[in-house]
């Protein structure tokens, strides 16, 4: 049985790489509902 991820964490790892392909060197994640970022400040 192969474990999947959930559809959120795809995207955020999808964003992480073509940011750093794109030599991005900061990306904020905004969750003012504390909804899906699961460590705060």
């Amino acid at each position: 049985m192969t474990a999947t991820l959930p559809v959120s964490v795809k995207s955020e790892i999808f964003k992480k790489t073509l940011y750093q392909q794109l030599g991005v060197k900061e990306c904020w994640l905004f969750d003012p509902k504390g909804e899906w970022v699961e460590q705060q400040l």
